[in-house]
């Protein structure tokens, strides 16, 4: 009876023991890193902020041309806000040598304000289809509190 007892005991510990191994392996997990950006200025095409602008398009140029945009940014937040509008990622690269871009607007946004901004782009004289063809840029609209 005691041999009995033992295997038995033996066989019920071999089996807890395999069954958290199993319960463990299928807890296992991972820790991903993530992150993000909270932003409190939003670009509109209407100034009641109702219409978000996720791109623009400028449509075709003619060399010599200038396209004018009205866009609206609004601040989210409660603090005053220097806007600033910075094109990067000029693709093709050398679109830049041939394009100028430029804003005008009030820098300074009070919290939870919109404002108006005309968004300016000129192609020079000497700009070709055959050197450019079609562009691309981004606008980098960043709102800096004080």
């Amino acid at each position: 009876m005691k041999k009995i007892r033992k295997i038995g005991l033996a066989i019920a510990f071999a089996s807890l023991a395999t069954l958290a191994v199993a319960v463990y392996a299928l807890t296992a997990s991972i820790l991903l890193p993530t992150g993000g950006y909270i932003s409190e200025v939003g670009v509109f095409s209407d100034e009641q902020c109702t219409t978000a602008i996720t791109t623009i398009d400028w449509g075709t140029i003619e060399p010599g041309g200038t396209i004018n945009k009205i866009v609206y940014v609004k601040n989210f937040g409660g603090e005053q806000l220097t806007v600033t509008v910075t094109p990067e990622t000029w693709s093709p690269l050398k679109a830049a040598n041939y394009m100028t871009f430029s804003w005008v607007g009030d820098s300074m946004v009070p919290g939870q304000a919109v404002k108006g901004y005309t968004f300016t782009l000129t192609v020079h004289e000497n700009a070709t289809g055959a050197e450019i063809g079609s562009f691309k840029f981004d606008l980098d609209i960043t709102g800096t509190s004080a």
